[in-house]
């Protein structure tokens, strides 16, 4: 790194609720490869190529170092700087030269050229290499002449798979999603009763809002999604389909254990399944259906019933019942995530208390993401909470420090709305303990060494997997001498006026927080038996299995 002049002072000072840096690597590729299948219309098939001149493509991105220079993936590996010359329409359709049609000769009255897809550059000649879905062959050659109209999968009548979602093309950011797939059943509400068809045409980025249907007696016919005139056609659920979906053991006559919410000690007794599909828990040795609780809807809310620790296998013990109950209720509050499939919007409100301007459903949506981020800190705990007096006479001549909640819309790999979500942070600049620069700094992964291990797996033929951490900085607790009193934000529904926090552990937004966490991490690896690398700390290697040896690479969040 010193010979490339790449040197990592500390960790990043944007704000950290953003994503990583191979996360946001291969967030680009995905988008690249995505938006050539969609402009060219053509099916997941062609997904590798895709992906695979993505990857080529961003070794051609510039990269700045620290001296102001800028220098490519591609420099640092060949010593020679890129030809953009090789860069060329991915899978456009080409007319690519033939002087022969198998073994036979053409002559001058036959055409001399045939329509192909460019998938990629040959890796042993100067030239294209040509994907020919009418015979299905690969072609390589240096004699061709890509075409602008019409596009390679209309061409050859591939069909786009758009997944669950597309995007507009014009200047707005609204996302509008294809409630309808393709051979669906609809309802065509244009007369009473309403018509049934199959859906043969989802919206595209000519006609947006239009399905085509087919009608039983071979009629077709378009409609606007707007005019609420489709509806999906229901499917008949048969009682031996519901029965099915349940787990094994929930049969008639077990033995089960029931704790609902409303009640102040649990039962044990027995599941009874009646002939007009109604469940009932009959305490005790009984089987009388009149002493039974009926379980509404049980055969739809018996995930629930199971998942919330109200209804257990057999006659299980009081403990065991308050132990999972507890655990359910600390992976509520920590593990849990608010969807933002349900946003009308997708601008993120100012504020706390611009909750109020929302819509009822997105009001609904951000305070829950708050409160996920809130009860989450709270459970850990981050910090006890001070009254006035309190602070007045534990923090004498320490200002307490500012807090502001950020909120922020997650994505998905596709690039669809996944989850909203809160991060409280603390104003770290107007931290008031005089740090050092070696006790804040940590380090963080540096594009080099990411194409070091991902290198380094393929040739030894190593599976990469990654994993997150939620609330990674918040797991650090803070030594004895470090006493920070905080601010709860603005707005904050949970913290009465003139309250504050005395944290107990690392908080983002902290000076120290990365190199808490950094610390604590590094340590763990290490008493698991791993190695840190001399030259790059953020590389860990040893044999966590016998047998076997395992690289792991740790990185800061941003």
């Amino acid at each position: 790194m010193n010979s490339l002049l790449i040197h990592v002072n500390a960790a990043p000072s944007s704000h950290q609720d953003k994503n990583g840096l191979v996360e946001r690597h291969w967030q680009t590729i995905l988008a690249m490869a995505r938006n050539w299948l969609a402009s060219a219309e053509l099916p997941a098939s062609f997904w590798f190529y895709a992906v695979h001149r993505a990857a080529e493509v961003c070794n051609y991105f510039p990269y700045k170092l620290e001296k102001g220079t800028f220098i490519t993936p591609f420099e640092l590996v060949h010593k020679v700087k890129p030809d953009l010359r090789v860069l060329f329409p991915m899978f456009g359709l080409a007319a690519v030269r033939r002087d022969r049609l198998g073994d036979t000769s053409l002559n001058k009255f036959e055409p001399q050229s045939v329509f192909m897809i460019a998938v990629g550059r040959c890796q042993n000649s100067n030239g294209l290499q040509f994907y020919n879905p009418a015979n299905g062959t690969f072609v390589s050659s240096i004699d061709y002449k890509f075409q602008l109209h019409p596009t390679s999968g209309a061409h050859f009548n591939f069909k786009y798979q758009p997944g669950v979602f597309v995007y507009r093309l014009d200047e707005t950011t609204m996302i509008f999603t294809t409630k309808l797939t393709l051979d669906s059943d609809v309802l065509i509400h244009t007369h009473f009763p309403p018509s049934r068809a199959k859906v043969i045409g989802i919206p595209c980025y000519a006609s947006p809002d239009i399905y085509t249907v087919l009608f039983a007696d071979g009629t077709i016919a378009k409609y606007s999604h707007q005019n609420n005139i489709l509806e999906a056609a229901p499917t008949p659920v048969t009682p031996s389909q519901i029965q099915s979906s349940l787990p094994s053991w929930i049969q008639s006559g077990v033995n089960a254990t029931l704790f609902l919410s409303h009640m102040t000690k649990l039962r044990h007794g027995k599941l009874l399944h009646t002939e007009d599909d109604k469940w009932f828990f009959c305490p005790g040795h009984t089987l009388d259906l009149a002493k039974g609780i009926l379980l509404s809807d049980f055969s739809a809310n018996c995930q629930e019933f199971l998942d919330t620790g109200q209804l257990y296998r057999g006659h299980t013990k009081f403990k065991r019942v308050y132990h999972t109950r507890h655990q359910i209720h600390l992976c509520d509050s920590v593990l849990r995530h608010v969807l933002a499939h349900g946003l009308s919007t997708l601008i993120t409100p100012s504020s706390l208390s611009a909750h109020q301007k929302l819509s009822t459903t997105d009001q609904l949506i951000w305070n829950a993401a708050y409160d996920e981020e809130f009860d989450g800190l709270t459970s850990l705990p981050t910090w006890e909470v001070l009254t006035e007096d309190q602070y007045k006479k534990l923090g004498v001549g320490m200002k307490a420090l500012p807090s502001m909640a950020i909120d922020t819309i997650k994505y998905d790999s596709i690039n669809k709305p996944k989850r909203a979500k809160y991060r409280i942070v603390v104003l770290g600049n107007h931290d008031y303990h005089p740090w050092s620069k070696s006790s804040t700094e940590a380090s963080v992964m540096s594009q080099l060494e990411l194409h070091l291990l991902t290198s380094l797996a393929i040739s030894q033929r190593r599976v990469l997997k990654n994993c997150d951490i939620k609330q990674a900085f918040v797991q650090s607790s803070l030594p004895d001498d470090e006493v920070y009193y905080v601010k709860p934000p603005k707005g904050c529904p949970h913290s009465a006026p003139g309250t504050y926090w005395r944290l107990l552990r690392s908080l983002y937004g902290l000076r120290r927080a990365p190199k808490l966490w950094y610390d604590r991490l590094s340590s763990f690896l290490k008493s698991m038996g791993l190695k840190q690398s001399s030259t790059s700390p953020c590389i860990f290697s040893g044999s966590l299995i016998v047998g076997g040896s395992s690289y792991l690479h740790r990185f800061i969040h941003r």
